[in-house]
């Protein structure tokens, strides 16, 4: 098959010296045009005609470059440039797919803080006067505006607890069906999932006497599907060049940065019952956007390829049980297959949860510990969004070809880890502090699309889903137990240290520094399932482009 590529796919296999796209040319491949738009058009037309279908519709013939670990197209220039310009766009819709759903859920998170707790106050501990339990400074509060966030936070750990518990199961079993079977329809389910938060947070504000519990279980269904390890899935096969593959996953987490980042900006012009009818209104339209436009991108021969795959190494079960019950914790055993995926893995169980951790007590922390304000929550948010944005798209290609992914990775997590230091230095009548560590979340911010895409690269083209599955499983995992662990810490220290639970995520986040800064700088043969691109992006070539070439 290498023999037959045309010109254009053998120029997309040659690494360059410096291992990654330089941001220009991530911009310049997005939106380069490749053929009249006649062809695009041509290419939607197949979609809505087979919309089931992928690339192999438009006469593709895909297979799977055993050196490169991409997929190839043996296709004329023309049809290979539709191609290009098909998966070009693909890409932008996954991104804006992304800014849709976090957009909605960013509104939730917002939201709810500031209607939870006086929920609480009033229905068990005999709040009944007019201001929201969120107007009092933290000195001023009324002692049921304090029981009701003591229950809002623990509602909200057992509700992350059960999440992320739903997400370990539907992760590698939704991912594994989706390389199966193709990605929409997983897709869909899960956007039919992320919509039940936002219409039980509407339906709980528009009746006073409804126990709030009922949206934390909503809320436990929609956060704990596997939403985003799906949509990297699609980004996988959408981009197979490992060359682009490291800049795409970044732009889709800039994709997710920029929804919750202007999220906020909503209570600065809506009440919080308007806020929410909002979310659900974006909630619903995602579903629609990707029932209607968003287009399948697993290439037929792929998907067969893994049936066969997953048929021929069936679990057995026990008696009457089904082998399905047993084909997760299968699954979830290819991020254990080699020591630098079970390292990675590590990584990103620390990672994962002192995030999960961050995410679910950061908004109660500002509000009832600081003081925040609607108006702080907005510009908090807006500039942390807009950083990693910046970081993500600007300094995440150019950091890869300096030093590459191992060194970008390890700034990235001693980032994060000074992020939570400075939180909880913040308690003590500091609050630049928090604004002054959105800096080292930028940092952070790129330390999932890494992760997701160095095992990526490690694996074949038929394991994209049943990987970012897993990997989203062990995210999980991990979310399930940070949140947990920073309450018991708030319960234990949290009267006398404010802010202390946030020491949890700076300790999480220096253990996985370390593992991350051992990981080998060259990996040997049996330490990767293909050479390519994990070798090139691990750390910066030394070689030159004609070596790479000539290797290549």
């Amino acid at each position: 098959m290498r023999g037959q590529l045309s010109r254009e796919n053998k120029d997309n296999t040659n690494y360059r010296s410096s291992a990654a796209l330089s941001s220009p040319e991530v911009i310049e491949w997005i939106f380069r045009p490749s053929r009249p738009s006649s062809h695009l058009l041509s290419c939607l037309r197949t979609f809505k005609a087979y919309p089931l279908r992928t690339f192999q519709t438009m006469g593709a013939s895909v297979a799977e470059d055993p050196v490169t670990n991409d997929l190839t197209n043996d296709l004329s220039v023309g049809s290979s440039r539709r191609c290009e310009t098909f998966r070009k766009r693909t890409l932008l819709l996954l991104v804006f797919l992304c800014i849709l759903i976090s957009f909605s859920l960013g509104v939730t998170t917002v939201v709810v803080p500031f209607f939870v707790a006086d929920r609480f106050a009033r229905l068990y501990h005999g709040y009944s006067v007019s201001p929201n339990c969120s107007t009092y400074a933290a000195a001023a509060k009324p002692s049921a505006c304090t029981a009701g966030e003591a229950d809002a936070l623990s509602a909200a750990a057992a509700a992350a607890v059960v999440t992320h518990l739903i997400g370990l199961a539907a992760g590698p079993a939704l991912g594994s069906i989706s390389d199966r079977t193709g990605r929409r329809a997983p897709i869909l389910a899960c956007l039919a999932a992320v919509v039940a938060p936002a219409a039980a947070l509407v339906f709980v504000q528009s009746r006073p006497g409804v126990d709030p519990l009922w949206f934390y279980v909503a809320s436990a269904l929609g956060m704990g599907s596997p939403w985003m390890a799906l949509v990297l899935a699609s980004t996988a096969d959408a981009v197979p060049s490992s060359r682009e593959r490291a800049a795409s996953f970044g732009a889709i987490i800039a994709g997710i940065f920029a929804g919750y980042s202007v999220a906020p900006s909503i209570l600065l012009v809506s009440t919080l019952f308007g806020a929410s009818c909002i979310s659900l209104a974006v909630a619903a339209f995602a579903f629609l956007f990707t029932y209607f436009v968003v287009p399948e991108t697993l290439p037929d021969s792929t998907a067969a390829a893994a049936a066969r795959a997953t048929a021929a190494a069936a679990v057995g079960g026990f008696g009457r049980v089904p082998s399905a019950l047993f084909r997760p914790f299968k699954d979830i055993s290819v991020l254990f297959r080699t020591p630098v995926l079970l390292r990675l893995s590590v990584i990103a169980f620390f990672s994962a949860a002192t995030t999960s951790g961050d995410m679910t007590f950061s908004v109660y922390y500002f509000v009832d510990t600081l003081n925040f304000t609607e108006h702080d929550i907005v510009i908090y948010f807006g500039a942390m969004g807009l950083l990693s944005i910046l970081a993500l798209l600007a300094l995440l290609p150019p950091l890869l070809g300096a030093f590459g992914a191992r060194d970008v990775l390890t700034f990235g997590l001693l980032g994060g880890c000074i992020q939570n230091a400075m939180y909880a230095l913040a308690a003590r009548g500091r609050r630049w502090r928090v604004f002054l560590a959105l800096f080292m979340e930028v940092m952070h911010s790129m330390a999932y699309p890494l992760i997701s895409f160095l095992k990526s690269s490690n694996v074949t083209a038929q394991e994209q889903g049943i990987t970012q599955g897993a990997l989203f499983s062990v995210k999980s995992l991990a979310g399930a137990t940070g949140p947990a662990l920073f309450r018991a810490v708030n319960a234990a220290v949290g009267p006398r240290e404010p802010g202390s639970m946030f020491l949890v995520g700076t300790a999480f986040l220096a253990v996985a520094a370390g593992i991350s800064r051992g990981l080998p700088e060259r990996p040997s043969r049996e330490s990767s399932v293909e050479e390519g691109g994990y070798e090139e992006l691990l750390t910066p070539s030394r070689r030159g482009r004609g070596e790479v070439q000539q290797a290549l």
